[in-house]
């Protein structure tokens, strides 16, 4: 069995409704109470917008025949939602039993397929019993991440640089409050944490149940990151720790949530699994670099390509490994894999820094190089 973590992008700008190259489509979704529309939606990832990134095989969004991955949502219900959050435009969709959308594709365009893992994240918390009573109140800020109380250290065999400088790094969040009874579960499931099998992320919402504590709030969604629990930090904590953090609060009558509002969200009743845009969006705090170290003889190569860099005509774009060399240094180390973003050369830092003058940096290295990466997974085809 071969399996191949890969990333598909083709996305071109979106430049306007006027635009020649592009062509407006309306679709109208009818579905039943107990329904979801079967629709994925993501934030843009090249400039703004809301795009349908999967339409669910058998769905009433897919029995239109109608809808397209990457179809940017223009309208919904006549209501202009160009400029909207993904939270605002989740909210319509789920407003009414039949909603009609305009969207924007290219034209002539084969649709590109752009799959999620397929691995779902470990349920916890997941006991999904309707709430007897909740509430949430709701207030918005900036955050920096060592606002909270600091996690525990956690036991993980990677080496993990913990110690960046989150005073530094704000983020937009929301305080939510749930009201339960004692015993009473939230009626959600978190995937993510330090040393998880979807390697080192934050943890985050990876299901809620519509009629659970959560979930009647309508103001926690799928893709959202929880960075903290009744004052409790869980940024940089293993998934067992963030488990043991909620489940702490089981007896208490009120949980107040931190959340940082993720760049992807799904609709329905599967399990949300972040692509790897998913993890390129999130700010630096919320990222967990490791150290490699690799060692070569005096004129070998290292055994890398890169991608990426600053370009005067596409902007700031992050250095990644574009592929790893059979039987050379990293390869041999096996720490390094495609996709990986590539932080910092021996200390020196590459953000911002050309594609030749990061190729030269790499060039110019000793004997034993120490590279600074932030790892996520691939998207499984």
């Amino acid at each position: 069995v071969l399996r191949l973590g890969v990333y598909r992008e083709r996305i071109a700008p979106y430049n306007g409704q006027n635009d020649a190259q592009y062509e407006t489509v309306s679709v109208t979704i009818e579905r039943e109470s107990h329904q979801a529309l079967g629709i994925r939606l993501s934030g843009s990832w090249m400039e703004s917008g809301i795009y349908v990134t999967e339409v669910v095989p058998d769905s009433p969004a897919a029995h239109t025949a109608l809808l397209c991955p990457y179809d940017r949502i223009l309208y919904v219900n006549d209501e202009d939602v160009t400029n909207c959050q993904l939270q605002q435009v989740s909210s319509l969709l789920q407003s009414n039993e039949k909603v009609t959308l305009v969207v924007s594709r290219k034209r002539s365009t084969l649709p590109v397929s752009h799959s999620r893992t397929k691995s779902a994240p470990t349920s916890h918390d997941s006991h999904f019993s309707p709430p007897l009573s909740s509430s949430a109140p709701l207030s918005q800020k900036s955050v920096s991440c060592d606002s909270l109380t600091p996690p525990m250290p956690p036991h993980h065999a990677a080496t993990i640089n913990l110690n960046r400088d989150f005073t530094s790094q704000e983020l937009q969040h929301k305080f939510i409050t749930i009201v339960k009874e004692p015993n009473e579960s939230l009626g959600m499931r978190i995937g993510g944490g330090l040393g998880s099998n979807e390697g080192d992320i934050p943890i985050y919402i990876a299901n809620i149940h519509p009629q659970g504590c959560v979930g009647k709030t309508q103001q926690i969604w799928k893709g959202d990151i929880l960075i903290g629990v009744n004052g409790n930090s869980l940024v940089g904590l293993t998934h067992g720790q963030a488990v043991a953090t909620l489940k702490a609060t089981v007896e208490t009558a009120k949980v107040e949530m931190t959340v940082v509002e993720g760049p992807e969200t799904s609709l329905g009743a599967f399990n949300f699994i972040p692509s790897w845009l998913y993890w390129q969006k999130l700010p630096r705090c919320l990222q967990f670099p490791k150290t490699v170290v690799l060692f070569r003889t005096p004129g070998a190569s290292l055994g890398f390509s890169i991608v990426g860099g600053e370009d005067p005509t596409r902007g700031a774009q992050h250095i990644h490994i574009l592929f790893v060399v059979q039987d050379s240094p990293a390869a041999k180390d096996g720490k390094l894999k495609c996709g990986d973003r590539l932080l910092s050369v021996d200390g020196q830092s590459l953000e911002k820094v050309e594609h030749s003058k990061a190729v030269s940096m790499l060039k110019q290295t000793g004997t034993k190089v120490v590279l600074e990466i932030v790892s996520w997974l691939g998207t499984e085809i």
